[in-house]
């Protein structure tokens, strides 16, 4: 009865144990997070390791343009914060966009000081390049002919989740936290192979250093499906704003049958 009632909790703790997992890794290009894979000296983060597989690591060779680790960032994690001033790392060149399509994903935060803040992409380099960043608290999105200004205003020092999907040629879906926050139409065309410039225009005159915290990115070379895209965004929303989990069936039928037994053994 005793190893009934051990066998039922110890089901019960590994339900409750559940730790965010990303499921959606194909056609994954680029994937950052604070919490592995980061190189430091003196607190400062030279390599930021891509953990997709295709080693586009972001580095920094110059020891006073390069960001810090921050432990305990948000919800006991950690986070790469930029200061503003000239901060950035910049990754090997890839392919953003393949075929006119994507999806981008990050948790971030920013600290307004009445400057633009680049966050990511390869803007300020030749040719067709695209660029996520904000003015104060309007979002932007730079399609290598105009700014497109994103109608959902951020919060001063709070961490969000910010995905862009395009999905067309010319349309891209704006998401906060999980939600579908507007679309608007971009330029038909395609962003060249490049190196993604991470909180800076790196290498360049103009900076527009961003001043902010980074926690993760993720680079897709497709449009997601509606359910791929909910299910990254449940597995960031888990890791780092403490959504409650949506649970694997397999889960769920596990917890009522030992649920079942339990009952089943007391009252018998």
């Amino acid at each position: 009865m005793k190893k009934c009632i051990f066998l039922f909790f110890l089901l019960i703790f590994h339900f409750i144990g559940w730790s965010a997992t990303l499921s959606v890794q194909n056609n994954l290009q680029l994937w950052l997070k604070a919490d592995a894979g980061v190189t430091t000296s003196g607190g400062y983060v030279s390599t930021w390791a891509d953990q997709s597989g295709n080693a586009r690591n972001a580095s920094q060779s110059d020891t006073s343009k390069r960001p810090v680790l921050v432990s305990n960032a948000i919800n006991g994690l950690s986070a790469i914060r930029f200061d503003g001033s000239n901060d950035g790392l910049l990754t090997s060149a890839f392919q953003a966009f393949p075929n006119k399509r994507g999806s981008v994903f990050i948790v971030a935060k920013s600290v307004f000081d009445g400057t633009t803040g680049h966050m990511l992409g390869t803007y300020y380099s030749s040719g067709i390049t695209w660029q996520f960043y904000h003015n104060q608290d309007t979002l932007l999105y730079w399609d290598s002919v105009s700014a497109d200004i994103i109608p959902q205003s951020i919060v001063n020092s709070e961490f969000k989740t910010y995905s862009i999907v395009r999905n067309s040629n010319t349309n891209i879906n704006f998401y906060q936290n999980g939600t579908l926050k507007t679309n608007f139409e971009i330029a038909d065309n395609q962003p060249e192979v490049k190196p993604l410039n991470i909180g800076s225009n790196v290498n360049h005159t103009n900076l527009e250093a961003f001043n902010g915290d980074i926690a993760e990115i993720l680079i897709y070379g497709t449009s997601l499906s509606e359910s791929e895209r909910a299910s990254v965004e449940q597995y960031l929303g888990e890791k780092y704003f403490n959504l409650a989990p949506v649970p694997e069936p397999s889960s769920l039928l596990l917890v009522f049958v030992s649920i079942f037994i339990y009952l089943y053994l007391k009252m018998n």
